[in-house]
């Protein structure tokens, strides 16, 4: 369905042969923009939701008419053909025989939704009939979502052509060179469905597909996102296009996506692009299908893409990299998303409370150097792929030129990483691409700060009498180079100091790491802390009398700092505690059986210092069998009025991991919805939207409870006046967010 919708939005701005019929054009534009097609789409997938997957004709043709009118209400100006603008005003709405491509254009929902190609087609027509009852309209809907079916369930090119041709009499051996010259504008379905099918077929990936649509003139926008749709289903996508779609619509529609993932089991993390290569090479283990998962693998490793691995597999990698051991025959188990590591496991199986982000350069560079060529990366549980030695050497030769932004490629808003001293080189430096803030010799209270940016680094200060930081200096041209020029003075001008909140990596050498080791018992490396370097980043900012910024969640601290934190910040034992005067995204006392408590925000609360929602949260957690509970909320930030909340993206994007970083350090199987009516009475939608990151994220692998019954207006009631004789009920996040309206 992204897929569809990036089509309809790159495709837009050439509609009605406004473009050069070439391929070579930007991706987005400042016109580029969702248009009817994306409106229908979205509303094809709301109507299949609120109906079900089990649904019979007339419940689905029912749902489809009013989610169609719904949408279209609220988008009246998206582009629709006149016909179907006055089927949207009508109070009784009736079919009028179109066989334009309407039919075909939102349809892609279907094909992602059900599990036999009988079923799609079947959907699918009725999704058609409400208004295309034409057989044409008809056979353009079904033969589009039979395409993405066939792709999503690992079909070959050839084996989607063949089903097309026979079952549609769709003419696919044209090419695209014969096709452009004489190609204008044709919204029937005959016309141009046909037409974005071999856009697909000729592609090399996602991207191409859709340039390939957009290359032949007319109907752009609508051969685009049939193209994307197809093209999606067989390629996958990329992080950074699933990002640009969401960030390209409305709230409303995000969530239709989300929620229609969630129904699907499916999650937008993970690396979508590998899996799609995989499920083809499971189809057909042909040396060309292999030689596509090893250039998926390529591709996202060329991009920073990681792979999945469940705690023992990330202490054998760790412990045969530190030693240097690559004459050991071994196999490493990696996963392309949770989703495919929680198929093989149990539902209480506390190792999925610890699987580890390893970026896929840093695998295969390990794999590579094995003498055994035996030495592998056993891919995923239910598509599983082992890629050897020799693989891994071809995809890094492959790759080679681009070696030296392979290592940290980015980094996110959302994480940041602990290195050893070796991995100091100047390669690793030049691969950063963001701005960044290091840290350095946090214990001692004498650091370097390094920030670079536009592939320069610049020193901020220097305290103390570091060797290895003027070793660092020396290897840097450009750092060097601003030392000898006096410092800060003039260059630093030029940072944007907004980029502080993009996190802090720790430079440890030597004797720091003894230190720390000897202070904290666990770990040669450093850890990074987030509230640490968010007080250096806040002290920055207040110097330059900048405004306050969210910190920069980091997950390690997070699954570390029960062992340490009260040792160094002065929390009481027993305690976690993650914030400040702003912001608090975590407070707890963690036990053996522990359950996350989701309030609507932070008041005022710290370790030590309850209030009377912690209270009775402890009380209620103890006497239903939990000797542990971690608080957390919508929203993590602090203030006793929640009607002054703030939707700031920062905490919107930090939130969702830090419960994720919980439920896995601290093997939360249980979350306990607790906001009570407040999230009504605040007026803050984006509340909303939260609990649907938040969902997202956890999903159905821990159990949802309200306590007692819920309130007159559907909400999990607040934990303060509740007895002790209530019980836990089970409680439905989706069908909540339905009824909320998201």
């Amino acid at each position: 369905m992204y897929g569809a919708i990036l089509g309809d939005m790159i495709g837009s701005p050439y509609e009605f042969d406004r473009g050069e019929k070439i391929k070579a054009f930007p991706l987005f534009i400042e016109t580029s923009r969702f248009t009817d097609d994306t409106v229908m789409t979205v509303a094809v997938a709301d109507a299949l939701l609120y109906a079900g997957i089990d649904a019979e004709e007339k419940k689905i043709c029912t749902a489809v008419v009013s989610s169609m009118q719904h949408w279209g209400e609220k988008y009246p100006n998206a582009g629709y053909g006149g016909k179907f603008r006055e089927w949207l005003k009508e109070k009784v709405p009736k079919p009028y025989g179109s066989f334009g491509n309407g039919s075909a254009m939102r349809v892609s929902p279907v094909g992602w939704l059900y599990d036999s190609i009988e079923r799609t087609r079947e959907v699918a027509r009725w999704t058609a009939e409400v208004t295309h009852n034409h057989p044409e309209g008809i056979k353009g809907a079904e033969s589009v979502a039979s395409a993405i079916y066939l792709a999503r369930t690992g079909e070959s090119k050839e084996t989607i052509q063949k089903y097309i041709e026979e079952e549609f009499g769709y003419n696919l051996t044209r090419t695209l060179k014969e096709i452009r010259p004489a190609y204008r504008m044709d919204v029937t379905c005959q016309g141009s469905v046909p037409e974005a099918m071999i856009a697909f077929l000729e592609s090399t990936d996602f991207e191409d597909a859709v340039r390939n649509a957009v290359s032949i003139g007319g109907d752009t926008d609508t051969t685009a996102c049939i193209a994307g749709s197809i093209a999606e289903a067989y390629y996958g996508l990329t992080p950074t296009l699933e990002k640009e779609c969401l960030e390209r619509i409305p709230e409303k529609m995000k969530s239709v996506l989300c929620h229609f993932d969630r129904v699907r089991g499916e999650e937008i993390q993970g690396e979508p692009i590998i899996e799609a290569a995989l499920r083809r090479y499971r189809k057909d283990e042909s040396t060309e299908n292999m030689a596509a998962v090893l250039d998926a693998i390529y591709m996202r490793m060329k991009d920073g893409g990681s792979f999945l691995l469940p705690p023992s597999e990330v202490q054998r990698f760790d412990a045969y990299v530190e030693r240097g051991d690559y004459d050991s025959a071994i196999s490493i188990e990696a996963y392309t998303s949770d989703s495919e590591f929680f198929m093989g496991l149990d539902e209480e199986d506390e190792n999925a409370n610890y699987i580890t982000e390893v970026k896929i350069y840093d695998l295969l560079s390990f794999i590579a150097k094995a003498t055994d060529a035996e030495t592998g990366i056993d891919i995923n549980y239910a598509k599983n792929f082992y890629l050897n030695r020799d693989m891994a050497k071809s995809i890094l030769a492959k790759g080679e030129e681009n070696a030296a932004h392979l290592r940290g490629l980015y980094l996110p808003m959302l994480d940041t990483i602990s290195i050893s001293p070796k991995d100091l080189s100047p390669k690793f430096i030049s691969g950063v691409r963001f701005c960044f803030m290091c840290t350095y010799d946090v214990y001692y209270n004498n650091y370097c700060e390094l920030y670079h940016r536009n592939g320069k680094i610049y020193r901020y200060d220097i305290s103390g009498n570091h060797k290895n930081v003027k070793k660092i200096c020396q290897v840097f041209p450009a750092l060097k180079k601003f030392n000898e020029s006096g410092g800060q003075n003039g260059k630093l001008e030029e940072w944007e100091w907004n980029y502080y909140e993009l996190g802090a990596w720790v430079f440890a050498h030597a004797e720091v790491k003894k230190a720390y080791k000897m202070r904290t018992g666990h770990t040669d490396y450093l850890t990074w802390s987030p509230y640490d370097a968010y007080m250096t980043i806040q002290d920055l900012l207040e110097e330059e009398d900048m405004a306050f910024t969210p910190m920069s969640i980091h997950a390690d601290a997070i699954r570390t700092m029960s062992d340490y934190q009260h040792d160094r910040e002065g929390i009481p034992a027993g305690w976690i505690y993650l914030g400040n005067d702003y912001e608090r995204y975590v407070l707890g006392q963690p036990g053996e059986r522990n359950i996350l408590v989701l309030g609507v925000n932070p008041s005022t609360a710290k370790p030590g210092d309850d209030d009377p929602t912690i209270r009775s949260v402890r009380r209620i957690a103890e006497n239903k069998g939990y000797d542990g509970w971690i608080m957390m909320n919508l929203h993590p930030q602090r203030t006793p009025h929640p009607e002054e909340m703030e939707d700031n993206p920062i905490w919107s994007e930090n939130n969702p991991m830090a419960v994720k970083a919980v439920m896995r350090a601290f093997h939360i199987h249980a979350v306990w919805c607790a906001w009570g009516n407040m999230i009504d009475m605040t007026g803050k939608r984006f509340l909303y939207s939260a609990l649907a990151k938040i969902y997202d994220v956890l999903g159905d692998y821990v159990k949802w409870y309200n306590y007692g019954n819920l309130t007159k207006d559907g909400n999990p009631r607040h934990p303060l006046y509740m007895s002790l004789t209530d019980e836990f009920q089970k409680f439905d996040v989706p069908g909540y967010l339905w009824r909320k309206g998201m």
